[in-house]
């Protein structure tokens, strides 16, 4: 080290410079660290989000796989034993809200289908 004119010591330049490089090393690794532990973070949250838009995925699936049980089951629900009840979603909405049983219905529609007609007309002649 040397003095300078007021008696201070002084060190010379690249030791200046490597205290500083290491000063801007340790803060970049700090600066790293944090960054780092961000991101973490973020990918937790989104990880998250991924699973909650899964199970969300598996929950629809699952209704629409019911819903597609149950619209089966009244399509397929029967006459006697052998005879498949046919009529239309809205036929089925009327003949529920009416209190007609489709099972006394004839249906007038295509193939024998029974229409909201057929329901009307049925609920009319109960009544």
């Amino acid at each position: 080290m040397t003095e300078d004119q007021g008696g201070r010591s002084r060190r010379p330049a690249t030791e200046r410079a490597e205290e500083l490089v290491d000063r801007a090393g340790e803060s970049v690794g700090h600066l790293a660290a944090l960054a780092g532990w961000r991101l973490l973070r973020a990918a937790a949250f989104v990880r998250e989000g991924a699973e909650d838009v899964w199970a969300e995925a598996q929950s629809v699936r699952r209704a629409q796989s019911v819903s597609a049980e149950r619209q089966e089951e009244r399509y397929a629900g029967t006459v006697g034993a052998t005879e498949p009840i046919k009529a239309t979603d809205v036929a089925r909405r009327a003949a529920e809200n009416l209190n007609v049983d489709l099972r006394e219905v004839t249906g007038t529609g295509v193939h024998g289908r029974i229409t909201v007609g057929d329901v009307k007309r049925k609920s009319r002649e109960g009544a």
